[in-house]
């Protein structure tokens, strides 16, 4: 279940690091290392080869019976931050249940050869031990971050040791190293070291995960590399293939969602959950991945011992009502955890009403409105226009409003919502805004006297915060004040030096503009004074960076 507390801030996810602004799978990285350090790996491929062709050309081999995958998550983290819910996993579960279940709301009819992989996943019900387990371990470690080379699967090098391969998906979760997203180890290596590895950045379906890369997908494709899927453009050029049949040949990785691009004489399969498209893209396995994929579990196949593990609770075992969170469609839900007993099924169709919105709150708060669908979830979505386009970024609530902070005046922003049950991804409650700065008296009386602070460039001076008297008593009624010159605004350095001033209007606006783009990063200090240099509120302290 998505957790029901709202983020008041998305603006400063929009400056999403450049390092996340394309998919980055490690997958073949690790593939060589695990090649170079285990001299069997390759004649184990050679094999595991042979067997799925072998399955390919038999149909007799293909059952019908589905595949049910226990999976154990090892959570590794060096900061609260890094250590997710366990909402934020079982989400996760529900995710690649979805998509390799082909009940992805965002499924679509573009590609007919798309399928459901007839494989499930269920977090571990029972240990290696024969021990009950929720199929969720937790572990602090003083290591930052990992690389590829496996450190975090050992208790030895700050991680976790695998339960059994051969009867656990072992998925480790943890701070990757540099841009490294994930990676999945292909059947055929060494069992210590069989598994999934994701950054905690990208587990998991919205909440605090980054755009665009916030729902599961990542997930779903490094699994797609256990279960022996190539990416798939085949990692070379047109004569290069990924080993399936039914999707077309690309040139390489495609990044956004190119939905109209062609390459090797066809159109591309960029929705297919192996390329590196944005998570709001992908949306599909083909019959020939299902296949493939398949091979492994049947008789001789190398993750066959998974139709006999011990690690998961039988279906027929649970009973009615248990279903409900265990991110299956079974039972007698006619959804995913929903419908039947459970609770009911959202619409895949309903969107909300369109938005409105509030007046903006001088230059830093903005709040998006829109009309309730049932009690539906809903995901909000910002990005800056002007005076440059910014990634997308949101926030999941089940309130039918948004708080937005950190836009800026003189910068056009474009938003929109939708309910997360909503099929596909455009969205008839959308909108666009000009920032401007507010005259509304009651919207600057909460805003310090120096906002932003720290600033860069400038900042703005808000006197209605000042508690000061009567500017004419306080000059004195024999002496008047300079009506050009009501007020000054002075900036001094930490030495006590006079670095810059403003003078201001004797109607003094809630929201000066101050600029400082000529002063050096450091600490200043700002005085408001009157036409004879006496104060008219405390010093403040600046700082610039």
């Amino acid at each position: 279940m998505i957790a029901r507390t709202l983020t008041c801030f998305l603006l400063p996810i929009l400056l999403v690091s450049a390092a996340y602004a394309q998919r980055n799978c490690s997958t073949l990285d690790h593939w060589e290392y695990v090649l170079n350090k285990h001299a069997k790996t390759a004649q184990n491929r050679a094999l595991i080869e042979r067997h799925t062709q072998q399955f390919e050309q038999t149909p007799e081999l293909r059952g019908d019976n589905n595949i049910l995958i226990p999976i154990v998550v090892n959570i590794v983290y060096n900061n609260p931050t890094e250590n997710i819910s366990d909402e934020q996993i079982l989400e996760q579960i529900r995710v690649l249940n979805e998509d390799f279940g082909r009940l992805n709301p965002d499924a679509d009819a573009a590609w007919p050869q798309a399928a459901h992989t007839g494989i499930q996943f269920q977090l571990a019900k029972q240990a290696p031990d024969g021990t009950p387990t929720n199929g969720i371990r937790r572990r602090y470690t003083s290591y930052s971050n990992f690389s590829t080379y496996d450190d975090v699967k050992f208790s030895k090098s700050g991680g976790i040791d695998a339960w059994q391969t051969g009867h656990y998906l072992n998925i480790w979760v943890c701070n990757l190293e540099g841009d490294i997203m994930g990676y999945g180890q292909l059947p055929g290596g060494p069992v210590e070291t069989d598994g999934v590895v994701i950054d905690y950045q990208f587990f998991g379906r919205y909440g605090h995960t980054k755009a665009p890369f916030d729902r599961g997908r990542t997930t779903t494709h490094e699994v797609g590399h256990w279960l022996n899927l190539f990416h798939i453009w085949g990692d070379g050029d047109c004569t290069i293939d990924d080993m399936v049949a039914d999707t077309p040949d690309s040139d390489e990785a495609n990044h956004g969602c190119p939905k109209d691009a062609y390459s090797c004489g066809g159109k591309l399969m960029v929705q297919n959950f192996m390329d590196y498209t944005d998570d709001g893209c992908m949306n599909l396995f083909t019959i020939g991945q299902a296949r493939r994929m398949q091979a492994l579990f049947a008789p001789g196949g190398f993750r066959n011992s998974f139709l006999s593990s011990h690690g998961s609770q039988a279906l027929a075992e649970l009973k009615q009502g248990e279903t409900c969170g265990d991110g299956l469609q079974n039972g007698d839900e006619t959804g995913i955890d929903c419908g039947g007993s459970c609770v009911p099924c959202a619409s895949k169709i309903t969107c909300p009403a369109p938005l409105s919105v509030n007046q903006v709150h001088v230059v830093s708060k903005v709040t998006l409105r829109w009309e309730a669908v049932g009690s539906a979830t809903y995901l909000a979505e910002i990005r800056q226009l002007k005076p440059s386009v910014t990634k997308w970024a949101s926030v999941v609530t089940p309130n039918n409003s948004a708080s937005v902070s950190g836009v800026r005046v003189g910068r056009t922003y474009e938003w929109r919502v939708r309910s997360i049950c909503q099929t596909g991804d455009t969205s008839a409650a959308a909108g666009v805004v000009f920032v401007t700065r507010s005259n509304e008296r009651s919207l600057t009386q909460d805003l310090p006297a120096i906002y932003p602070n720290p600033a860069r460039g400038q900042f703005y001076f808000n006197a209605q915060a000042e508690e000061t008297l009567d500017r004419e008593l306080q000059i004195g009624s024999t002496e008047k004040a300079d009506p050009a010159i009501a007020s000054t605004l002075l900036i001094k350095n930490i030495q006590g030096q006079l670095i810059q001033s403003q003078n201001l209007p004797a109607e003094t606006s809630s929201n000066m503009q101050v600029d400082v783009t000529n002063l050096v990063a450091g600490m200043y200090f700002v005085h408001w004074v009157d036409a004879k240099g006496k104060p008219l509120s405390q010093v403040h302290k600046l700082i610039i960076h």
